[in-house]
């Protein structure tokens, strides 16, 4: 069974219900998040059975950026699950294309993984922000340029095995360099690279930043086809 395609932008987040009966949340302590019985999501018939009917949620954590969350839910079988859940605002990345073709890329030190990763710049959307302005303003914080263009590329979910980070990939062209503005802690270096260093780099295994490889495989992909 086919549907009618969707733009990229509403592509797996559309949803079409088969049934107007919300089923009830337990009560608290944890909150009450009904959730639709989903038959088709965008131009893909999926089975019912991939979808849960209800889900209760239970706030276990609370940072300034993120908030996990333990879900309990029933399936369609009937059994009663728990995940526990990363809630966060999106993100984005951005490919910085200069006017020579090369790639602006930032050497950053992570804490979390110990190590410092060779990747595209990117960020947390603040609360207020869109995607685009989120863009404009991480490009300057950690490259020191601004853009005068700012091209939508694709989004993913950057790990929705325990997270609904949603992450909006732009390239920026027409570049100004104005001067780096690092928020404390942070720890980045500029570095400019060609494509094909690049290209190289992402068959060999030399980045392992996922979204970087993401963004810049689509980036690749997309010039590719044209």
């Amino acid at each position: 069974m086919r549907h009618p395609p969707t733009s990229r932008s509403t592509r797996y987040r559309r949803f079409v219900h088969d049934s107007g009966q919300i089923a009830q949340a337990a009560p608290t302590p944890y909150n009450r998040y009904p959730i639709r019985h989903a038959a088709v999501v965008s131009d893909i018939a999926v089975k019912t059975s991939e979808f849960v009917i209800a889900m209760q949620r239970k706030t276990l954590l609370t940072t300034p950026r993120f908030t996990v969350e333990k879900r309990r839910y029933e399936d369609a079988s009937g059994h009663t699950c728990e995940k526990d859940v990363i809630i966060h605002p999106g993100a984005v990345v951005i490919v910085p294309v200069l006017a020579d073709r090369r790639i602006v890329m930032i050497e950053n030190r992570r804490i979390a993984v110990e190590e410092t990763l060779l990747e595209l710049p990117a960020g947390t959307r603040s609360p207020g922000e869109t995607s685009l302005e989120t863009a404009h303003r991480e490009l300057v914080e950690e490259t020191g340029y601004r853009a005068a263009s700012m091209e939508p590329l694709t989004e993913f979910f950057a790990s929705p095995g325990i997270c609904n980070e949603l992450m909006s990939c732009f390239v920026a062209r027409d570049l100004n360099q104005v001067g780096q503005q690092l928020e404390p802690g942070e720890e980045i270096k500029v570095v400019t690279m060609s494509r094909a260093a690049l290209r190289v780099m992402i068959g060999d295994g030399t980045l392992r930043d996922g979204k970087t490889i993401a963004a810049l495989g689509t980036f690749f992909g997309r010039e590719s086809s044209e």
